[in-house]
């Protein structure tokens, strides 16, 4: 000690642990009987914590995901340690912006409500354009793991475990479902005792028809979680196929006193996202329906998320004219002027969950024209919308032509957009999320 030594060599001793701990882990990986994978799974615990662990997996085996979780299903540092829940994790990225956001601040009063704990964890500090959560509610930062190396991942998981075990969780549940990380944040929070559950907000052919590979992981890693809460009954088949322990469970609704405006204007509202979103197929659209009616009007809301997004559309919509009749808005967190006197919400997805667009648009009586999305479940009765068929943008526009000109259907789909979210309003959250949890 007084010369140093413990600082001189304290460097020299992390990298012959972490030399053992890869020699271990390829011991483990390539010698031992699948038989024996789960128990000797259990014997590197006992040696290394689960944020090392984790964080050795994520720089070796990355590309080998569903083979790791194939070894490791069945370990006893995997199963539970609590008998019953009292603290919750919430796990997203960021409260800004989107439609996660909005179901986590409407989901977090309903489980604070039930007499829960909540600790939500981002990665980024409060913004101004965060969706509020009840003051009650702790607040944990985590290293970012949004788009890094897995050599970069130990930051993370460290920060990670420290919290969960400072804040005494005892279900995380992560919204997070594509996240590159979720492997090794579930594994931490499983090796911590913890129950781990995961919240899908995308459909799972959108991963197929993009040739993913993490189609072909996914089913492996998400055995491995206590609980998947799917947002369509189409979901819950295809997990349920596979294996997985899946619940479907509809995303919040808040109902809202509507009070009727003049209604002016069609409206598009989302993120900027190409090959989600489509938002250039809204201009496309538009340009047909401003043939016929020189004098209609759409307002497009919505935040960037793919690159230069707003550039072409700003570009897109001077190449035909319409910059009298397309006004573009920014992002806007109070959503309820603009439905308020919106006369059709026009939806121009690829694909969709639960949109929480959807429910704020009926909420307001607004007719919706959209592009075919059958497994929606809150398009499965038929009212208060209009569907063509994908990409047919020359269908679209004459679905919203007709509706403009015929004010007593317009009137009819308004009547029944307010009618048909009535039962998605009258679903007792709480005593799903409730049942769920027990």
């Amino acid at each position: 000690l007084k010369q140093n030594c413990d600082e001189r060599y304290a460097e020299c001793v992390k990298e012959i642990e972490i030399h053992f701990l890869n020699e271990c882990l390829n011991n483990w990986n390539e010698y031992l009987a699948p038989e024996e994978s789960a128990v000797g799974f259990d014997m590197l615990t006992e040696k290394w914590s689960p944020s090392e662990l984790a964080s050795a997996l994520a720089l070796k085996y990355h590309k080998d995901r569903a083979s790791i979780s194939k070894k490791i299903l069945g370990a006893a540092c995997l199963q539970k340690k609590v008998s019953s829940i009292k603290t919750i994790g919430i796990f997203y990225f960021r409260m800004a912006f989107g439609g996660v956001q909005r179901v986590i601040s409407l989901q977090i009063p309903v489980f604070l409500k039930l007499g829960y704990r909540v600790v939500l964890f981002t990665e980024e500090q409060k913004g101004e354009y965060e969706f509020e959560v009840p003051e009650e509610t702790e607040r944990v930062i985590l290293p970012s793991s949004f788009d890094i190396e897995m050599g970069e991942y130990f930051p993370h998981g460290r920060v990670l475990e420290e919290k969960l075990k400072e804040k005494k969780v005892d279900f995380l549940l992560y919204h997070a479902g594509s996240s590159d990380v979720l492997f090794y944040d579930l594994l931490i929070t499983k090796m911590l005792g913890i129950s781990f559950g995961i919240m899908l907000h995308e459909m799972f052919s959108q991963r197929i028809v993009s040739l993913d590979p993490s189609v072909a992981q996914k089913p492996d890693m998400f055995r491995l979680a206590d609980k998947v809460l799917v947002l369509s009954s189409v979901e819950k088949r295809y997990w349920n196929t596979l294996g997985v322990e899946v619940e479907y469970i509809p995303n919040p609704i808040q109902p809202v006193q509507m009070a009727r405006k003049e209604r002016s204007y069609i409206l598009w509202i989302g993120r900027f996202a190409a090959q989600q979103k489509r938002f250039e197929d809204a201009v496309h659209i538009m340009r047909e329906v401003v043939e016929q009616l020189p004098e209609a009007r759409m307002k497009m809301v919505g935040s960037e998320y793919t690159p230069n997004a707003r550039t072409k559309l700003d570009r897109l919509i001077r190449k035909y004219h319409l910059e009298k009749n397309i006004e573009v808005l920014d992002y806007q967190k109070d959503v309820a002027d603009l439905y308020a006197h919106a006369q059709v919400h026009l939806m121009t997805s690829a694909y969709e969950t639960f949109p929480m667009t959807i429910i704020e648009s009926k909420s307001y009586g607004v007719p919706l024209v959209t592009y075919e999305m059958p497994y929606v479940e809150m398009l499965k009765d038929g009212k208060g919308y209009v569907s063509v068929p994908q990409e047919d943008k020359k269908a679209a526009a004459n679905a919203i032509i007709l509706l403009l000109n015929d004010r007593e259907r317009l009137e009819q789909l308004s009547k029944e957009a307010e009618e048909s979210i009535k039962p998605w309003v009258e679903i007792d959250y709480g005593s799903i999320l409730k049942k769920i949890l027990d």
